[in-house]
């Protein structure tokens, strides 16, 4: 999957937020298994995306960290719903976010 840069928008409690996305797709690591009297890698993990929303302000950026419902929409009208993670700098407008589902960006 390709890295998404672009403008986006957030859907907070039926509110929408202009941001700026820079997301991410990557994989978990390995899973781990015993067999054989050992352990072995089996399969490289699922896909998960993430990365950060910069909202156009603080006032934005904590409205859609409190918001009990968020859903980003992409450009091209693709939408799906995420968390915001606890290193966000919501002063800063900056949301770090989890993605829930399959990435709604690719090649």
């Amino acid at each position: 999957m390709s890295p998404y840069n672009r403008p986006a928008t957030v859907i907070a409690d039926d509110v929408s937020y202009a941001v700026h996305a820079d997301l991410r797709n990557r994989k978990t690591g390995r899973e781990r298994l015993d067999s054989f009297g050992g352990r072995s890698g089996v399969g490289g993990g699922e896909d998960v995306w993430g990365g950060t929303l910069q909202a156009e302000s603080e006032r934005d950026a904590w409205a859609i960290e409190r918001a009990e419902s968020r859903t980003l929409r992409l450009e091209d009208g693709a939408e799906r719903g995420f968390s915001v993670r606890d290193e966000s700098d919501l002063a800063a407008g900056t949301l770090e976010v989890e993605g829930f589902h399959t990435a709604p960006f690719d090649d």
